[in-house]
């Protein structure tokens, strides 16, 4: 199976982002925009059945939690839905930049090159990241802290012992959970991730361009600036190992503050990465199909359906790993968290969270044919995509909106388009900012030439 020809030269290709491929992100982000307006409008005529309040609650009250969602009207509760959406959508696609920045990063540390020949597409992706960051602070910082739309911990008075409303717990947290580190800490993180992901995507290209008429792979010498996009990556991998927690805590965690859970950052890590990596591979097999990545043969589609599958595994043992220990000890502040979701409507998502992010891709890519065909990784990745989209959505929903956000319509399906309409067009604008394919890294005959062995 080894690939007999070392003299492969590839061309500097060019992605062309067409009127038929722009239309389709416009139409998407129009749809998305209109089904939030729909869904906002027909949901403030609707009110939430009396069961499912009073179920919330109960639950709610039994643990000790925090029932703000759960003591207003149904237009307040539409208000908190539509905005729970929006975060929802802003922070997943917000996590597919971050995870094409930390590819190509620990990639870059790891000293790999089987990824290199198609190595655009993650850095497209990081390209999203400002925008992405901004949606994050703005949705959650400015909508959520200001407005207290998610957060509890945020309403005037509440750490105040003279206040009526005073909440011991979350006075105890308030040097962490305080507007001030929401809205300046965040930003100043973001800040530091969105120059890194400038240098390494300027580095990128300056190689490319130090000899426009190189193209046999393999000639080129000079890694200067592979050199220090190893040096920065070794930086903000370390600095986003703490920032991101923090990120998690402050943007997700910190919707039901009277819980907390030691591994919920690892946990919203193994969301972003197995995204990530399900994103890369369907992305690569649509650009197959628009005749680029010609170079790109079934070794690398071999380790990227590995990948998936691995860090499947690994999603399931976090989240096992979060749910055992908690039902285990079955302490009362704990368990509120699990009560929400499971003694709820929520039970579907429940269920399905399991069938969609493990079960489904860990049959489909358990042979090796599997993880070669293009059908059946879209499928697996497919699962995936909408997997992680209904783990955020137990994340954010229940805390916000108790069981009210279980009512799934119009606002749900507004918020997957308008972003992910935002993400595709952001990511496909910044492939034509570049050549495809690397062809001056010092390891893009690696790439080109890569062989599993099996």
């Amino acid at each position: 199976m080894a690939h007999g020809n070392h003299n492969i030269e590839i061309t500097n290709q060019q992605f062309e982002f067409t009127s038929k491929q722009k239309m389709f992100t416009y139409i998407m982000i129009v749809l998305g925009i209109v089904l939030l307006a729909v869904g906002y409008i027909m949901g403030s005529n609707d009110h939430p059945a009396s069961a499912h309040k009073a179920q919330t609650e109960q639950v709610v009250k039994e643990a000790g939690g925090e029932p703000a969602a759960n003591a207003e009207g149904h237009g307040d509760l539409n208000t908190k839905r539509l905005w729970a959406n929006l975060l929802l959508g802003a922070y997943f696609t917000f996590l597919l930049g971050c995870g094409g920045l930390f590819f190509i990063a620990v990639k870059n540390v790891a000293n790999a090159g089987w990824h290199v020949g198609f190595m655009r597409i993650p850095e497209a992706m990081a390209t999203y990241l400002p925008l992405g960051a901004l949606f994050v602070v703005l949705i959650g910082g400015v909508w959520g802290v200001s407005i207290s739309h998610y957060y509890h911990w945020s309403t005037p008075g509440i750490t105040d012992p003279s206040s009526p409303i005073y909440d011991k717990i979350l006075a105890g947290k308030k040097g962490f959970l305080n507007v001030i580190f929401y809205c300046g800490g965040l930003p100043l993180f973001f800040a530091v991730w969105w120059y890194i992901q400038r240098k390494l995507r300027t580095w990128g290209i300056s190689e490319d361009q130090d000899d426009p008429g190189l193209s046999a792979l393999g000639d080129n010498t000079n890694t200067k600036w592979y050199d220090k996009s190893v040096a920065a990556s070794a930086f903000w991998i370390f600095f986003f190992g703490f920032t991101f927690s923090i990120t998690a805590w402050l943007v997700i965690m910190s919707i039901d503050a009277h819980w907390f859970s030691t591994i919920f950052s690892i946990y919203n890590f193994a969301v972003l990465w197995v995204s990530t990596l399900a994103s890369i591979h369907l992305l690569l097999i649509y650009l197959k199909t628009q005749g680029y990545y010609k170079h790109v043969n079934d070794e690398h589609k071999h380790d990227l359906g590995k990948f998936m599958f691995a860090f499947t595994v690994f999603w399931t043992y976090i989240w096992i790993s979060q749910y055992l220990l908690i039902w285990y000890a079955n302490f009362s502040e704990e368990v509120v968290y699990y009560n929400a979701r499971w003694t709820s409507h929520y039970m579907p998502y429940f269920i399905a969270n399991l069938v969609l992010n493990f079960v489904t891709p860990f049959l489909i890519l358990m042979t090796r044919n599997n993880k070669r065909n293009p059908n059946t990784v879209i499928l697996a990745g497919a699962a995936i995509l909408l997997g992680k989209w209904n783990d955020l959505y137990l994340m954010i929903m229940p805390g916000v909106t108790g069981d009210y956000g279980s009512i799934f319509g119009f606002m749900e399906f507004g918020s997957i388009f308008l972003f992910f309409g935002l993400f595709l067009f952001v990511f496909f604008r910044s492939l034509t900012k570049a050549n495809l394919t690397p062809v001056h890294h010092p390891y893009i005959k690696e790439s080109v030439l890569h062989d599993v062995g099996v």
